[in-house]
Formats: structure tokens, sequence, C-alpha cells
């Protein structure tokens, strides 16, 4: 049984997660600037891809992309990879812990893979990378908790 419980095959979840992007991408937040795009899951294995054109706006005054930016990215793949596991209505996260490898620059394909590495009915524990050209330059665990007494206030985002 595959760790996306939410969808019931890889093209369904895909097609969802194109479409949540999509919408989080129009609502005029912070998603607006730091657009993600889906790139492929591995429906079975648990695993979900999503990739961001970095650019000037992402960079620091090193002129390197800044780390809240790639911990945005690492945050939400893993949050939305926690969602899919389908076993509550939230998954906030509780932790997020970070450790930079390699610095990414303007104009860096990046490539931002969360794992599940296990889901309860209450937790769910999740690692992520932040990959260039290949070589990991990110990595990240997190933790999010489950909520299942929840709805969410926009219902575009329950579909």
């Amino acid at each position: 049984m595959s760790p996306f419980r939410l969808s019931k095959n890889a093209a369904e979840l895909a097609a969802h997660m194109k479409g949540y992007l999509e919408y989080i991408n129009s609502q005029g937040n912070f998603y607006t600037d730091f657009p993600m795009e889906y790139r492929d899951c591995g429906f079975e294995e648990g695993w979900i891809e999503f990739t961001h054109k970095a650019s000037g706006f992402d960079s620091n005054r090193y002129g390197t992309v800044h780390g809240g930016v790639l911990g945005l990215f690492l945050d939400t793949a893993m949050g939305l990879a926690a969602y899919e596991t389908g076993t509550g209505n939230s998954a906030p996260t509780m932790d997020l812990h970070t450790t930079y490898l390699r610095p990414m620059r303007p104009g860096d394909e990046l490539v931002i893979r969360a794992e599940v590495m296990s889901a309860g009915k209450r937790t769910c524990m999740l690692r992520a990378f932040v990959i260039v050209d290949g070589d990991i330059k990110v990595m990240a665990t997190s933790t999010c908790r489950i909520y299942s007494d929840t709805t969410p206030k926009d219902q575009a985002l329950s579909k």
C-alpha cells in the first residue's frame, strides 16, 4: 500500500499537486514570489519532488540562495507529503531541522524532494533534500502533527 493514501494512484497525486500549487501560487501570498512546480513522485515509495528556478529575488547579500527560502521549500514539500498520507485533515510542522551543505546561486534549478519515513495517526516523520545537478545541497528532517478533527477553511484545499 502506498504511503500517499489520499490519492489512488500516481497520476491522481500528480494532478492534485499541480492543481494545489496553481491554487496557492495564485493567492497573492509568499508562494507568488517563490513558486514551486510539481516534478514527479514515487507513489509506492512515498516520495514527491518539486522544482524551483532560483532567482536574484531568492538571494541573500552574499549572492547565494537565502536559507529561509530553502526552509520554505523544504517545509512546504514535507507538509504536502505528510498531508497526502491521508491520516488527517491537516499536518502542521512540529519541528524542522535543516543542514545546509553547499550554497546555491541564482539560475540554479532546485529539486526539492520530500520522503515520508513514517506515518501514524498523530504524527508523520519526513526527510527532504534540495538537489542541484544531482548533488545534495541541503537536507532536512521534520515531524508533522496530524489533526483529523479539523476541516480546511478553504474548500479548495480539501479537493
